[in-house]
């Protein structure tokens, strides 16, 4: 299970080969949970790409898989270690997405995706640094401090979402960032691993918050991993399993539909028959407080 990178040894490996590993019981889900918190904790001062985690629940996690495994259970993440970018909620997690103001928010609940990846069978390790508000194309911000490259941490590891830093690292074979413009495919680059960002309407997108409030304008979950092979694993077992499903996939983002009303100075100026405009108003976030 050896890869290359700066780190070496079974976290190095891809989520593809450590799945493999798993169901041949070549590895346990433990150990593989274990491997990674440590690394997480090797690199925190040098990388400084996860900046909270739940060791006990991730180990009681791992062993539940471990069981589950050992009945024949096929479940398409089952003992995989995943982590989750500081924006996206997740129950018991800090969200400040950086920003000072916001110490002391937690999330009260899982986000859809959350809540499916643990369905999958994924062992959620913690969270990921993210860019301050999610608005810069380097992860720094003044609540968790500077995520580095872990190939020179003199240079940027890119931004928003460093989770690629930890990818590259070996602290998480899978991440799960968010991505509107770039925020998980520039990071993804700038430390030589892989990230996609799925069509609109592909995964849920509600429970995730950035500086533009929730939900996100355009923004989408995005997963970061070693290789191609990884992506393909990631959204195959997070999105829905019908075309149905994947369109009512925008309908959890959180928006819902208005309609301006008649006699609006916003009415268009047409010749055609007038008709309402629609719009998109957001709901209050549930997933923090």
């Amino acid at each position: 299970m050896n890869g290359d990178g700066p780190a070496a040894g079974p976290v190095a490996a891809s989520a593809d080969h450590l799945l493999a590993a798993l169901r041949t019981h070549r590895v346990s889900a433990r150990e593989l949970a274990d491997w990674h918190l440590r690394r997480a904790a090797e690199t925190r001062e040098t990388v400084n790409s996860v900046v909270w985690w739940d060791e006990e629940r991730a180990r009681a996690e791992a062993a539940s898989a471990d069981a589950r495994i050992g009945r024949g259970d096929q479940a398409p993440l089952l003992g995989l270690p995943v982590t989750f970018k500081e924006s996206i909620a997740l129950r018991g997690s800090p969200m400040t997405l950086g920003e000072r103001s916001f110490i002391g928010r937690r999330c009260t609940m899982d986000s859809p995706l959350v809540s499916r990846a643990r369905r999958a069978g994924a062992v959620v390790l913690g969270k990921t640094n993210l860019a301050h508000l999610l608005s810069d194309w380097q992860t720094a911000n003044p609540v968790y401090g500077r995520t580095n490259n872990p190939h020179a941490a003199d240079r940027t590891a890119g931004g928003s979402s460093g989770g690629a830093a930890a990818v590259a690292a070996g602290v998480t074979p899978l991440d799960i960032g968010t991505d509107m413009i770039g925020s998980v495919r520039v990071p993804a680059a700038f430390c030589g691993v892989v990230a996609h960002r799925p069509s609109d309407a592909l995964l849920p997108r509600s429970g995730q918050a950035s500086g533009l409030g929730d939900p996100v304008p355009m923004g989408v979950y995005g997963p970061i991993a070693h290789r191609p092979e990884d992506l393909r694993v990631a959204v195959s077992a997070l999105a829905p399993s019908s075309r149905r499903r994947a369109r009512g996939a925008w309908r959890t983002s959180g928006w819902r539909s208005c309609r301006v009303r008649r006699g609006s100075p916003w009415r268009p100026r047409s010749s055609r028959p007038w008709r309402p405009w629609r719009c998109g108003c957001a709901r209050p976030a549930p997933w923090w407080r």
